[in-house]
């Protein structure tokens, strides 16, 4: 099915944001790499950075890697944990008042910080390549059903 607006059907949208999200992971990993483990040989990890700099999104093999590195930055998240806060946020309005609460926030280290934010880019990039691969594996069963 093709979008009347772009005339592009929604894998082929989804293809274009998992190439988009891996080149800016690309751009992140290059960026943070101080905060990443030395478990992930650098050489091995260069490779992937440059195939997700030039849109290869989909190789089986990178996405392992990937995940892989998911799990130590999560591991690396939480040994930065510092402390964490109480912060207050507006929940609404009434005519007359507004309406806070409170909710517990976690504060990291530097290094915490930073790879918090290279963690988050890399899952969503990864929940998109997964879409990516599910959609596209639905039209070619789509496709063998219909024959």
């Amino acid at each position: 099915m093709t979008s009347k607006k772009t005339g592009r059907s929604p894998l082929h949208t989804l293809a274009i944001l998992a190439i988009q999200q891996g080149r800016e992971l690309s751009a992140e990993i290059s960026a943070k790499s101080i905060v990443l483990a030395d478990s992930i040989r650098r050489p091995t990890l260069s490779a992937v950075v440059s195939r997700l700099a030039a849109g290869e999104a989909c190789e089986e093999d990178d996405i392992s890697l990937l995940e892989t590195l998911e799990e130590e930055l999560a591991a690396r998240v939480s040994i930065e944990l510092i402390s964490t806060k109480v912060e207050p946020y507006l929940v609404g309005e009434t005519d007359d008042e507004q309406i806070w609460s409170t909710t517990e926030v976690s504060v990291y280290s530097e290094h915490g910080e930073q790879a918090l934010l290279l963690q988050r880019s890399l899952q969503r990039f990864l929940e998109t390549q997964q879409q990516l691969v599910d959609r596209a594996k639905a039209e070619r069963l789509i496709g063998q059903l219909l024959r």
